[in-house]
């Protein structure tokens, strides 16, 4: 009987001997088509340590983003678009136009010199005649046919003669003008009248040279 459990634990021993050589020769070589999955290992008796290198440690963090990269090629220009219609093909000179109109002692007032039918105002412009005479409004109406002016006379007991101009060209066409730089002719006529009348006002006598 003591033979027989000898023998017994021999045989146990060198069973428990070839698991430990088994467990310890096998590989991923050994381990092939999925043969080995998780019904296979129970109670959590194998741990990180028994596999090695086949674990990934903890995530480290993140660092600085690099440079950005170069810019792309740039994309190819749209189609060209529709083309505008043609501009006016016919010249129109400016023609002046004039109004005036009194401004009584301490008042405000003022009026618009309109277009002739057909033409839009391109520029205008003012004269005042009186003391202390304050223009504050010179410009194109809404509707571009006329140039509006007005003058402040309040506080004065004289009152005040208020001109303004409008340059009026064809509605529609291109104006004809040119740059020149020459000497200031003397003057006549209308301004003439309008200088010599704000000079006397003032006191004065207008030297012609």
């Amino acid at each position: 009987m003591a033979r027989k459990i000898m023998f017994l634990a021999a045989v146990v021993l060198v069973a428990l001997a070839g698991v430990a050589y088994a467990a310890g020769s096998i590989t991923g070589k050994s381990i092939k088509d999925n043969s080995i999955t998780g019904k296979d290992i129970k109670n959590k008796s194998l741990t990180a340590k028994d596999f090695k290198g086949s674990v990934r440690g903890p995530q480290g963090d993140r660092g600085p983003a690099g440079p950005a990269g170069p810019a792309g090629p740039a994309g190819r220009a749209g189609p060209a678009g529709a083309q505008g219609p043609p501009g006016p093909s016919t010249l129109s000179t400016l023609s002046p136009e004039f109004g005036s109109m009194t401004i009584a002692a301490d008042n405000v007032d003022g009026g618009t010199v309109v277009c002739p039918t057909g033409k839009r105002v391109v520029s205008g412009g003012f004269f005042v005649a009186g003391n202390d005479v304050e223009v504050f409004l010179s410009e194109a109406d809404d509707d571009r046919t006329g140039w509006v002016v007005a003058a402040d006379n309040f506080g004065s007991a004289d009152p005040a003669d208020l001109e303004g101009v409008a340059y009026c060209a064809g509605s529609g066409q291109a104006v004809a003008a040119r740059l020149t730089t020459r000497n200031l002719k003397p003057l006549r006529g209308r301004a003439l009248r309008k200088v010599k009348a704000y000079a006397a006002k003032r006191g004065l006598t207008l030297t012609r040279r």
